[in-house]
């Protein structure tokens, strides 16, 4: 099943990307379904990728004050940040790594509750 899954992923990727190709404008956003969870992959948030270039900012604005511990950590934070901002540009990326992780939460057991 996990080759099936990867043909299905990689075709639905190739055939993103041709939407995408197609003209500069267009867009996409991709939702996973799973009878756990349903998620909103891409795009991601703009308030996540806001709050994250403030907090590199904050980060960046500190001044060592309490030693060169301190400031170790504050870099390496910036360092994680701005990584994952870098991943949330790269679409095809964010929605392999989410399709993925999605794919391996358990289906819920017991009988699935009705709709009205």
């Amino acid at each position: 099943k996990p080759a099936e899954f990867d043909g299905i992923l990689q075709q639905t990727l190739m055939f993103l990307n041709s939407i995408l190709l197609q003209h500069h404008s267009n867009q996409i956003a991709v939702i996973a379904s799973h009878p756990a969870k349903s998620k909103m992959i891409f795009p991601a948030s703009p308030c996540l990728k806001a709050k994250m270039e403030q907090e590199i900012k904050e980060l960046a604005a500190k001044k060592n004050k309490t030693g060169d511990e301190a400031e170790k950590s504050r870099k390496l934070r910036r360092k994680e940040l701005k990584a994952e901002l870098a991943h949330l540009a790269n679409p095809m990326r964010v929605i392999v790594q989410e399709l993925a992780a999605l794919a391996k939460i358990p289906p819920p057991s017991g009988n699935p509750k009705k709709s009205r």
